[in-house]
Parts: C-alpha cells; sequence; structure tokens
C-alpha cells in the first residue's frame, strides 16, 4: 500500500468515525462518545503526520 492509498483510507474511515458520532446519544453514551472523539481526532493527527511528508 502506497502513502496516496493509506491517505484515502484514513479520510474515508474518519468520514465514517464521523457518521458513527454523529448517532451516538452524548448524554447517555458519553463514554463512547468521547472515545469515537478520539478515534476522530487520531486520523487528524495522522493525516496531519501524511501531510508534512
Amino acid at each position: 500500500m502506497n502513502l496516496d492509498t493509506f491517505k484515502e483510507y484514513l479520510n474515508i474511515h474518519k468520514i465514517s468515525l464521523e457518521q458513527d458520532l454523529e448517532k451516538i446519544d452524548y448524554v447517555n453514551s458519553h463514554h463512547f462518545y468521547r472515545v469515537k472523539e478520539a478515534e476522530i481526532e487520531l486520523c487528524n493527527h495522522l493525516l496531519g503526520v501524511l501531510d508534512e511528508h
């Protein structure tokens, strides 16, 4: 897998995570909401690192 393919995968995965986040009830599932936010931030970080190279 080359870096462009990996970046595209991460972008698609991030969209999926954001869609999942929209479905989580923050009040009743606060922990799961925060975990999903962390997963999105990780994708953002990885994409940022890949953009530097």
